[in-house]
């Protein structure tokens, strides 16, 4: 896009509405974000299909109440909140 055009969607008004850096920061994020889902994902597979033990996670599982789950995995939870915007 070049700086003659006008954003035509709400990603491309934030790009050029951003300065580079904060764009930058955004980025590291959400990739942040991605890996720690993606890890979370991974971890609780693990734990429900029986190849990790986690006490906390099975635990959580068992009682339907994520406030159970292992440190590791709410610090991932909340990356992942947190990149989203979310409280």
């Amino acid at each position: 896009m070049t700086t003659q055009q006008i954003p035509t969607t709400p990603a491309q008004a934030a790009i050029v509405a951003m300065p580079h850096d904060q764009l930058q920061q955004v980025a590291v994020r959400l990739y942040e974000a991605l890996h720690a889902s993606h890890e979370e994902t991974r971890h609780v597979h693990r734990v429900l299909g029986g190849w990790e033990d986690c006490a906390g996670c099975q635990a959580a599982n068992d009682e339907c109440d994520s406030s159970l789950c292992c440190d590791k995995s709410k610090e991932r939870q909340r990356i992942v909140r947190n990149a989203w915007g979310l409280k």
